[in-house]
């Protein structure tokens, strides 16, 4: 593919003047700003490409000259030259790498002109140069313009395919194409009819060729035939002679086998009648020993609440025995606590007492040693002045000594009460104790009462659904045994005791082998069909006659299949109507409009839709009438050529003949529905008697709500037992917290009381502080000319010099005092507290608590005793109830094994009488197609070599011998 080399512009839309473009590289982008050019670019190589002027956003040649100042065309010429290098093999003449170039003007008088290589030629000659280089204008495949892809997805299939044959070329050759294509499809069709003329001639000659040879084989096979024939019938007829041999042999056997199952048959009956007595009796036993036992269950739930009472109060005593218990431990603790207090005590105020006694001693003999003695002029002074001190300060030191007992006073008011508070305090935490064990013993309580009613509610809802349950069996009870009442009554007007022939239990037998055997059976058309109403029961069993015991198939295979089964088991003989290859008339519309007593035999009987055309087959147009009278005006009057069945049973044929009675047949096919309904009856009653039995005996829900009864009962003393004890315990925290408050009183008293002392003992020690220093200054004034004058500088100091030990022991004194009466005052307080009182009553509560408790225990032990007779009894009744059920469960079992051996015996009778009745059938079977084999013969011509005096014994026994059953033999 050759490229764009070069492109040359002059006066063409943007481009002003003669302008050069290139050269061009393989791939080439053009960029740069709105109104650079670009788009004028592309419109130039268009342009030079041949695409029209309304294609390149134009009307006419004119636009697209340059515009001068931009509102006037000038007169000036304008072109686009193209440089087209040429690939090789691209052109044909042109070598590889040359150029050709395209060239297209605008004249100034608006025209257009095209040239190749410098040489003007026509558009056509131009049109074809860009198709060689591969341009198709029309097409515009060189440029993808706006627009173009848009367009392109929008088109149809055929628009599409259309722009394909023009793109590729193939637009041009559409005229020869189609020409050629009405040339072939006639060559076509000469070919085929001289192939279907010559093959036509091929078949003629062989059809005739096996024509002849065909004629030939059937005159050798005309003559086989006959002696094929003559051996077959022989040859049935030894066959049927010995299998008749055969079975006549079997038949005896089995009749000597039948004889034995008989008797073993009535020996089991015997067993199971003496068997069913026993069981009646364990039965009863049974019953008896339930009753005594659900009796012992109640009078030993009768014991429960006793027994629950006894044991919340044993528990409540003993609770009460073991809080008395530890009380007294308490008490007991105090009183040991207390008595150890007080023995310290008074040996801390011996102690005092001594250490008083030794600072008295310590005093007098310091004053004894003192080196330091005045004259006894300054003796009698220093009495003079001391007491004029003490005449000065008397009224001070009065109110000194006031203050000073008052302070003692109030120090021995704040030990006695510290002293009550700790033993308030004391009493506090343990009635906090006791408090924290009654609400944990409320709070257990109170659960297990929310537990009981928690039960109880359980067991209420338990027992109303036991009851409800109880009231619905009784009404579904009532509702099965007054419906299975009405089906027993129904069985006994219906003859319960009808029993099927042997035949046709040999054919249920059969019937119910093939549906097991092949799906498609649908079972005997007596089964699959019903009348509307009873009374036609006769009519339409005459109407369908032998169909009626035919057998419903869905295919004919089917139906061959079924009888080769037959045949092989030697079963018997049946009839099948195959659904698939019958073929039936369609239903005469104006005969359902005969009147009231003239009725379709095919409108009076129900059936599925897929057993209709059956149905159809076997009563074609058949009709119904009320009367003899009615059918013969049919038949007769009306001249319909039907056939009409009375309800009575006599028939009317289209030829006119009248049969009138019944056979044994027809009446018995006719029961076949009463027979169905019997067993529906009979399931029916199974049904209702098994429900029945699911629904259980009432007693055993009687013996289950006195059991739900008793607990509840149980349940609810145990919860007024608990109740109780529940409001014991509540007031015991009342008290207990009456007792709380009272001590927090106390306490606040105590706690107020001392606060208000020890503000006022502080206050008058501060007035001692003061009433001292002002005695001391007092005698100081006193004192001071003394001491100057004997040489003491300060009096104080002697005073503390001379007496400073007297001072010291003194002062020692005074503590030890005020110390002493501390500890006099808590002695004194101690033993004024009391603890023997209340140990006393604690002990006597507990002796009578346990007394209580003794007698408890002894009438619980009496309870206990009672209640283990009572169930050592009750497990004596439930071993006995056990044994009896297991002997019943024992002769249920005997009973079953008898039944199941006798059931056993009759089926085994019964399959020995079936296979009896088999071979009897097969008998007469053999028989009947002895006499068929031997009539076909005749009625074929074939002649059967005879010995002398067989021919009339065959004629004798021909007359004789039954019709067999119509249908394909099994």
């Amino acid at each position: 593919m050759g490229r764009l080399q070069q492109l040359e512009v002059e006066n063409f839309k943007s481009y002003a003047g003669h302008q050069v473009i290139g050269p061009f590289s393989s791939f080439q982008a053009v960029i740069g700003p709105n109104g650079a050019g670009k788009s004028n670019l592309m419109d130039a190589i268009s342009f030079v490409l041949g695409v029209k002027s309304r294609h390149l956003r134009s009307t006419k040649l004119g636009d697209l000259v340059f515009r001068a100042d931009g509102t006037a065309v000038a007169r000036r010429r304008a072109y686009v030259k193209l440089v087209y290098q040429v690939d090789e093999g691209e052109v044909e003449g042109i070598k590889a790498g040359a150029d050709i170039v395209f060239m297209r003007t605008i004249a100034a008088t608006g025209v257009g002109s095209y040239r190749i290589n410098s040489k003007e030629v026509t558009w056509e000659t131009y049109d074809a140069q860009l198709r060689e280089i591969g341009v198709l204008t029309n097409a515009r495949n060189f440029l993808v313009f706006q627009g173009d892809v848009e367009s392109v997805a929008s088109k149809s299939p055929k628009e599409l395919t259309t722009l394909i044959e023009q793109i590729s070329g193939s637009e041009d050759h559409r005229a020869q194409y189609e020409e050629c294509q009405k040339l072939k499809d006639a060559a076509e069709e000469n070919t085929i009819f001289s192939f279907q003329k010559k093959k036509g001639y091929a078949v003629e000659k062989k059809q005739v060729k096996e024509q002849k040879e065909e004629a030939e084989r059937f005159n050798a096979k005309v003559t086989q035939l006959a002696d094929t024939k003559c051996e077959f019938f022989l040859w049935q007829l030894f066959h049927i002679h010995k299998s008749i041999n055969v079975h006549q042999v079997e038949i005896g056997e089995m009749q000597s086998d039948l004889e034995e199952m008989k008797s073993a048959e009535a020996d089991a009956d015997s067993n199971l009648k003496t068997a069913k007595k026993e069981h009646a009796k364990r039965n009863r036993t049974c019953g008896d020993i339930e009753k005594a036992t659900a009796k012992q269950r109640v009078e030993l739930g009768k014991l429960e609440p006793e027994r629950v009472k006894q044991g919340a109060e044993i528990k409540n005593l003993e609770k009460k025995m073991k809080d008395d218990t530890r009380s007294a431990g308490r008490v007991e603790k105090d009183k040991q606590e207390q008595a150890e207090r007080i023995e310290g005590i008074e040996e801390d105020v011996q102690k005092l007492q001594a250490a008083e006694a030794s600072q008295e001693k310590a005093a007098r003999e310091a004053r004894d040693n003192s080196g330091f003695q005045l004259d006894e002029a300054k003796a009698e002074e220093y009495e003079t002045l001391k007491e004029r001190a003490r005449t000065e300060t008397a009224a001070d030191k009065s109110t000194l000594e006031t203050l000073q007992r008052q302070h003692k006073a109030d120090e021995q008011a704040l030990v006695q009460l510290e002293s009550e508070l700790t033993g308030f305090q004391q009493q506090l935490n343990r009635g906090e104790e006791v408090l924290q064990e009654l609400n944990a013993r409320m709070e257990s309580m109170a659960e297990a009462t929310e537990k009981t009613r928690r039960d109880y509610a359980e067991a209420d809802d338990e027992l109303t659904k036991l009851q409800s349950k109880a009231t619905q069996d009784a009404s579904q009870r009532k509702t099965l045994e007054g419906q299975l009442d009405e089906v027993q009554k129904q069985l006994r007007d219906a003859r319960d005791d009808r029993r099927q022939t042997k035949n046709e239990e040999k054919m249920s037998e059969c019937l119910a082998t093939l549906k097991r055997l092949f799906p498609g059976v649908q079972g005997r058309l007596v089964e699959l069909c019903k009348p509307v109403q009873r009374r036609y029961n006769k009519a339409v069993a005459v109407a369908a006659g032998r169909h009626m015991d035919a057998i419903v198939v869905d295919t004919q295979s089917t139906g061959y299949e079924c009888i080769q089964y037959m045949r092989e088991h030697r079963i018997g003989v049946a009839s099948f109507i195959p659904l698939n290859g019958i073929k039936t008339k369609e239903v005469n519309e104006r005969l359902r409009s005969l009147g009231d007593n003239c009725k379709l035999c095919v409108d009076v009987i129900q059936c599925a839709p897929e057993i209709k055309p059956a149905v159809m087959y076997a009563v074609d147009n058949t009709v119904v009438c009320e009367t003899l009278d009615a059918a013969r005006d049919l038949c007769f009057n009306r001249r319909e050529q039907v056939k009409a069945v009375t309800i009575e049973g006599a028939v009317i044929s289209k030829s006119g003949t009248m049969t009138g009675g019944n056979t044994a047949k027809d009446s018995d096919r006719a029961s076949r529905w009463d027979e169905q309904a019997h067993q529906e009856l009979k399931a029916r009653r199974e049904t209702l008697m098994a429900a029945l039995e699911e629904l259980g005996r009432p007693a055993r829900q009687h013996t289950a709500e006195g059991e739900l009864q008793t607990k509840m009962t149980n349940l609810r003393n145990k919860e007024n037992y608990t109740l109780k004890d529940l409001e014991v315990t509540k007031q015991k925290i009342a008290g207990h917290q009456k007792q709380e408050k009272q001590l927090a009183k106390e306490i606040a008293r105590v706690a107020k009381e001392k606060a208000r002392l020890e503000p006022t003992a502080e206050d008058r020690l501060s007035q001692i502080s003061e009433l001292q220093r002002s005695i001391a200054d007092a005698e100081e004034a006193i004192f001071r000319g003394f001491g100057e004058s004997v040489g003491v500088t300060n009096l104080l100091e002697f005073e503390e010099g001379q007496l400073k030990a007297t001072k010291e022991a003194s002062e020692t004194r005074r503590k030890l005092r005020e110390h002493r009466a501390k500890l006099e005052a808590q002695l004194q307080y101690e033993r004024t507290r009391d603890f023997t009182s209340p140990l006393n009553k604690i002990k006597k509560r507990m002796a009578q608590t346990e007394a209580r408790l003794g007698k408890v225990q002894e009438k619980q032990q009496a309870l206990a005793d009672r209640e283990a007779t009572l169930k050592a009894e009750l497990e004596q009744s439930e071993a006995a109830l056990a044994d009896a059920k297991a002997a019943l469960g024992e002769s249920d079992a005997e009973i079953k094994q008898i039944q199941s051996e006798r059931s056993e015996a009759v089926k085994q009778r019964g399959a020995v009488s079936r296979r009896i009745t088999a071979e009897e059938t097969s008998v007469e079977q053999l028989r009947s197609k002895l006499q068929s084999v031997v009539q076909k013969a005749k009625v074929e011509e074939v002649d059967l070599p005879m010995i002398a005096g067989t021919d009339d014994e065959e004629q004798s026994s021909e007359s004789k011998a039954e019709e067999p059953e119509p249908g394909a033999p099994g």
